[in-house]
């Protein structure tokens, strides 16, 4: 079922997933730089990019928002009595062309935002594992500087600072 009253409004959608598609090839790029400042322990530059991701997230979040109304809007144009319609749904009521450039903006997202997961994911475990050196590296400067909790009589010599006596009996006599 192909409805004139869709392909009018169809650019704005089409105009959107560009847009989305820009703003998560932005996201990729700095979820790869943010991976490569935690490579290089750069802390200056995981605070910077994690600003700018904020802001992106901002605006990717404001897109999706105006991508899901707009293809409501589609849907209710063409007729398509569809609680939540999908951009599948409009892309079966798109003419061929028309349905072959959302189908590929689409699936651009879908992948691009895939590499994005898998980079977050790589990121995440990275963060894990300088946290883990960081708790490591922190129960060991405390325990080198933490005093052992004995009693001794006052002016006692401490026996942990002196060498280890041995008894081991000489039998080749």
């Amino acid at each position: 079922m192909m409805v004139e009253t869709a392909q009018g409004s169809y650019e704005p959608l089409e105009e959107t997933l560009v847009q989305q598609f820009r703003l998560c090839q932005s996201l990729h790029n700095i979820t790869r730089d943010e991976r490569l400042a935690l490579t290089k322990n750069d802390v200056s530059a995981l605070a910077r990019l994690a600003e700018q991701k904020e802001t992106l997230l901002d605006r990717l979040s404001q897109v999706e928002e105006r991508r899901r109304v707009t293809v409501q809007d589609v849907a209710h144009k063409a007729g398509l009595n569809l609680e939540t319609p999908t951009i599948i749904d409009i892309i079966r009521i798109l003419p061929p062309q028309q349905a072959s450039r959302v189908a590929n903006l689409r699936e651009g997202i879908l992948a691009i935002s895939q590499e994005i997961r898998d980079l977050t994911g790589g990121n995440t475990a990275l963060i894990k594992l300088g946290l883990e050196r960081i708790d490591a590296l922190q129960s060991f400067l405390l325990d080198l500087y933490r005093p052992t909790v004995t009693y001794q009589r006052p002016g006692a010599v401490n026996q942990s600072s002196l060498p280890e006596l041995s008894l081991d009996v000489d039998h080749s006599l």
